[in-house]
């Protein structure tokens, strides 16, 4: 049923183009003026068209997969519509319909925090991924059922990413609301993100650490929560035995009431069970003092470069006490 309504649409959409592409060739003779205006007048036309069959074919998804249909679009990719989108809602109408993908999907539409998030980062990898390539790709359905590793894969293989090097992630607001789980942000920070030692104690604001693309373990642990927390997680800059010479810094939040970190690059640690957890782990492993001190800070209050020299100095950030 679905095939039909689409074939029917593409053949009225081919109707419309037939007699219009007669009266182009009827202008050739006239000025250019009116050769534009003409050209115009099919332009619009067949834009118009292809928005048409754009929401038929949303409507079609919406039918038997409401989910899906309502997070397609609000992909930022679908903010345009042109037959290349086209096409490729229609390649994901055909993974839809097909009942062994439905497990997939759903693990896909699961990830990061529903209500918090602005989209689905998962479902625009597998976006990208079919711009490139067809539905009974091998390697597609190979990775279809792991969300993390299908968005791994499209964000270093895809003709849209370019192993990020495309424009998709220059801009500092739209790479935040694509990083909008731990697991995500993991794979960034760890592709993107190296540790680097600083000579002196500067924490920096999220956006400055993205543009720089290195920092060592507070700017790690800052970039990491800012990304968490303005998804929707409640997440923190955990500082260890910050006093002293040998402090560390690093992310922590919570999933159902259990605490997990993101170390540097994007090392993924817990969960644990308490702060204090946290603490005697990295007090254990030598990267904080023995019983250290443990406080958190929330990184949207760093607005600008914060160093021991100025006003106010690192210590003086609003860092909550919790040992």
């Amino acid at each position: 049923m679905l095939r039909l309504v689409i074939a029917r649409d593409l053949a009225e959409y081919a109707g419309l183009i037939k007699p219009l592409t007669k009266t182009i060739t009827q202008t050739v003779t006239q000025t250019e003026s009116e050769t534009q205006t003409v050209t115009e007048r099919i332009t619009e036309t067949v834009t118009k068209s292809v928005k048409e069959l754009f929401n038929i074919q949303l409507a079609e998804i919406r039918k038997f997969y409401p989910e899906l249909s309502e997070e397609l679009q609000k992909l930022p990719d679908f903010n345009v519509v042109n037959e290349k989108n086209l096409e490729v809602l229609i390649k994901i109408s055909d993974l839809a319909t097909d009942p062994k993908n439905r497990p997939a999907l759903k693990n896909i539409l699961n990830e990061g925090i529903k209500e918090k998030r602005k989209y689905c980062s998962p479902l625009e990898a597998l976006l990208w991924i079919l711009y490139d390539k067809k539905p009974d790709d091998p390697t597609l359905k190979r990775i279809i059922s792991e969300p993390i590793k299908l968005t791994e894969y499209s964000w270093k293989n895809s003709s849209e990413s370019n192993n990020y090097k495309s424009d998709r992630w220059k801009n500092f607001d739209e790479v935040v609301y694509r990083l909008n789980s731990p697991d995500l942000v993991s794979i960034y920070m760890k592709d993107n993100i190296r540790w680097e030692p600083e000579k002196t104690n500067e924490y920096l604001p999220a956006k400055m650490i993205f543009e720089r693309k290195y920092d060592d373990c507070d700017g790690h642990a800052i970039l990491q929560s800012y990304l968490l927390k303005t998804n929707g997680y409640d997440a923190w800059v955990v500082g260890l035995s910050i006093e002293s010479e040998l402090g560390h810094n690093v992310c922590g939040y919570y999933i159902n009431k259990l605490i997990y970190i993101l170390d540097n690059e994007g090392l993924q640690r817990g969960p644990f069970n308490s702060w204090y957890e946290v603490g005697d782990f990295y007090s254990n492993i030598g990267w904080a003092e023995p019983h250290c001190s443990i406080r958190l800070l929330n990184p949207f209050v760093i607005k600008k470069p914060i160093t021991d020299y100025t006003t106010p100095n690192v210590m003086d950030l609003p860092w909550i006490k919790v040992r």
